[in-house]
């Protein structure tokens, strides 16, 4: 998951899995992001904002965000979204974001633009957020290989910016989210942990011809 840049197929990840990732790697630590415009930006992640990442409120409304973590360790799982037939349709809606999640760390630790949206993101009905990471991923099918959107939508609750949802883009249209918004590009980024102890520093090259 520290490099995973394609979303897997459902089989190969687990609520599980996704909770022992985020425990060693994303909470805790600090994404300290430095732009070239002398800004600089601090992205942290929290149990609560996992669930709504992975859209577990809009499957399963009784989980509630902040015993999400706790639910795992009781034995939640997939197969648990799938014993009812209206929750198995709505898990079956939500899927691909779900795999999506995969990718969040890799996409935060090479996404070099930072859209600005002004007011709710466009082409949604009232999704309000502070910043999305944009990334085009490979999908791999039987007909070939194609490229979905990731839009992860980063938001400010407390004082903290906090990644609370991801946006997956039409096919058709990679850049619906993010056309047009202002831009933002990202200079370094430091992972830092809880001891305040640089775990990670990445300084970025820029193809301005490529980068969108």
């Amino acid at each position: 998951l520290l490099k995973c840049d394609t979303p897997p197929n459902i089989k190969e990840v687990s609520l599980k899995l996704y909770k022992d990732f985020a425990e060693k790697y994303l909470l805790g630590n600090v994404f300290h992001f430095k732009f070239l415009d002398d800004t600089e930006l601090n992205v942290e992640f929290t149990e609560w904002g996992i669930y709504h990442m992975l859209g577990i409120q809009h499957i399963d409304g009784k989980i509630k965000g902040d015993l999400f973590f706790t639910k795992i360790d009781e034995g939640l799982n997939f197969a648990d979204f799938q014993k009812k037939k209206s929750m198995k349709n709505r898990f079956r809606i939500w899927k691909k974001r779900i795999t999506m999640f995969a990718c969040v760390y890799n996409c935060l630790k090479t996404g070099t633009m930072f859209y600005v949206p002004s007011g709710k993101v466009k082409n949604t009905a009232n999704v309000q957020m502070d910043y999305i990471v944009h990334k085009k991923l490979k999908k791999i099918n039987p007909t070939g290989i194609n490229e979905n959107g990731i839009n992860i939508g980063i938001r400010k609750n407390d004082k903290i910016y906090i990644p609370l949802t991801i946006l997956i883009s039409k096919e058709s249209d990679l850049e619906e989210y993010i056309r047009t918004e202002e831009l933002k590009i990202v200079k370094s980024l430091e992972i830092i942990d809880k001891n305040g102890k640089v775990i990670e520093c990445v300084s970025y090259q820029f193809d301005m011809v490529n980068q969108r």
